[in-house]
């Protein structure tokens, strides 16, 4: 059950301290703190049910805005942009061990737009993706020393 809405505050990034009207809008099964920025806009810190963690701006309970996102199972990390509970922007995901990093451009949920990957021990790429796969002018270094520079095409 969502929690009544109330006074609260917080401590921002910088250590400053933040008060505002707390407000939940986080469905029965969510652990859930945050401060209303107005509207519907609000910075939240989840827990999800399987232990994913989420930290930044949610809009009518969905990730949008700027936030931080932990995946409990495999622990890869993102932090970024979102809209509608989708990556949408500009945002890093990357694993743990740093074996697996892309920064770059998402739309909706999917690498689109420019960006770098690097698979350790496997390439590196810079240029072009789409839907997740590399498409348009880009560079790739693979582990053999290997390079191609041009067009891609999924």
């Amino acid at each position: 059950a969502a929690a009544a809405p109330g006074a609260g505050a917080a401590t921002g990034g910088g250590g400053e301290p933040l008060q505002g009207p707390l407000r939940s809008s986080i469905q029965s099964g969510f652990k859930a703190m945050g401060l209303s920025l107005g509207s519907s806009i609000v910075m939240e810190t989840v827990t999800y049910p399987d232990g994913d963690t989420y930290a930044g701006t949610l809009r009518n309970g969905k990730r949008h805005g700027h936030g931080e996102y932990q995946d409990s199972t495999n622990g890869y990390h993102y932090t970024g942009d979102w809209a509608e509970d989708a990556r949408d922007g500009r945002g890093t995901l990357a694993s743990p061990d740093g074996a697996f990093c892309y920064d770059g451009e998402w739309r909706r949920d999917a690498r689109t737009g420019e960006g770098s990957l690097i698979l350790r021990g496997v390439l590196t790429y810079t240029g072009a993706f789409l839907d997740g796969e590399f498409h348009g002018p880009g560079s790739c270094v693979y582990s053999e020393g290997v390079v191609y520079e041009g067009e891609f095409r999924r």
